[in-house]
């Protein structure tokens, strides 16, 4: 590389001090190289950007499915699931954001509600807890008809946007935002 710069530059100082050539005849072809290897090199770094977008995508899909699959089976949101599930995700060198939501069912479906609101009543009754990964300390027991939802998106923007944004509008994806979803029901 170095070699090379040193060439350019005689080649140039020679042009310059020959004057028969005019100086646009030597920066013209200079400049138009220079901006071919930089187009060569943004495309190439934007398309394993996006290569690595996809394996962050994949890997995302794949633990929190699997992640969910453990709780639904041992009836537990057992922080260490989580903490695996949070390993896997940062391997890909994204980082990320997990939320976990756990629909609770009530203990008396089907009889009347202590709400006043008519259309609570003689329905069974849910409510949602939501965590993040570093909220679950002890394990969380589930019981039949509880529901889990596990999110993992990533904290920050992935390489892709950084680098080039309006390739994505060309190909018809608005963002380079990863996220995995998955639901579990206990039974």
């Amino acid at each position: 590389m170095k070699n090379i710069l040193i060439s350019i530059k005689q080649f140039v100082n020679k042009a310059i001090k020959d004057q028969r050539g005019e100086i646009g005849d030597v920066i013209i072809p200079i400049v138009g190289t220079v901006l071919l290897v930089g187009g060569m090199y943004g495309v190439t770094v934007n398309s394993t950007a996006g290569k690595a977008d996809k394996i962050a995508q994949e890997v995302y899909n794949s633990a929190t499915s699997e992640c969910v699959s453990k709780i639904v089976s041992k009836r537990v949101v057992d922080p260490s699931d989580i903490d695996e599930l949070q390993q896997r995700a940062d391997s890909t060198g994204i980082p990320a954001d997990i939320t976990i939501e756990v629909k609770h069912k009530s203990n008396n479906p089907g009889k009347k509600a202590a709400l006043t609101s008519e259309d609570l009543q003689g329905e069974t009754q849910s409510y949602s807890t939501y965590y993040n990964s570093g909220d679950i300390s002890d394990p969380i027991k589930l019981n039949k008809s509880d529901e889990v939802i596990i999110t993992t998106k990533n904290k920050s923007q992935s390489y892709s946007k950084k680098l080039m944004p309006s390739l994505f509008g060309v190909v018809g994806k608005n963002t380079s935002e990863i996220v995995a979803t998955s639901q579990g029901l206990v039974i």
